[in-house]
C-alpha cells in the first residue's frame, strides 16, 4: 500500500516542477521582447527547470499514476452541484435575466 501523504506530496512536487518549468519560458519570452542581453542566462534557467521538471513527471508519473485515487461516481461539491456533469447551475438563464439580454 502506497502511503497517502508521500503520494500527495510526489504529485505536488511534480505539478510545482512542471509550472516552474512553464513559467520560465515565459521568462525566455519576456527577455527576448525586454531585455536581450538576460536571454543567455534565461534560456539557461529554463533548460535546467525544464529537464527538472520533465524528470519529475516521469519519475511521479510512472512511480503513483496506477495508484491514483478512484473517482466517486457520486461526487459532489460543497453546494451539492454534481461535480461529473456539464450544466453549469450558476449560469442557466431564468426569467428575471432574460428581460436584460
Amino acid at each position: 500500500m502506497v502511503d497517502v501523504r508521500r503520494r500527495k506530496l510526489a504529485i505536488i512536487a511534480m505539478n510545482v516542477s512542471v509550472l516552474a518549468a512553464a513559467l520560465s519560458w515565459l521568462l525566455v519570452l519576456f527577455s527576448v521582447m525586454y531585455s536581450p542581453a538576460a536571454v543567455p542566462w534565461a534560456l539557461g534557467v529554463a533548460i535546467v527547470l525544464t529537464v527538472i521538471g520533465a524528470y519529475a513527471l516521469y519519475r511521479y508519473y510512472s512511480k503513483y499514476s496506477h495508484v491514483l485515487p478512484n473517482e466517486d461516481p457520486d461526487a459532489h461539491d460543497v453546494l451539492g452541484h454534481d461535480l461529473h456533469s456539464t450544466h453549469l447551475p450558476h449560469l442557466h438563464h431564468t426569467e428575471g435575466n432574460a428581460d436584460r439580454a
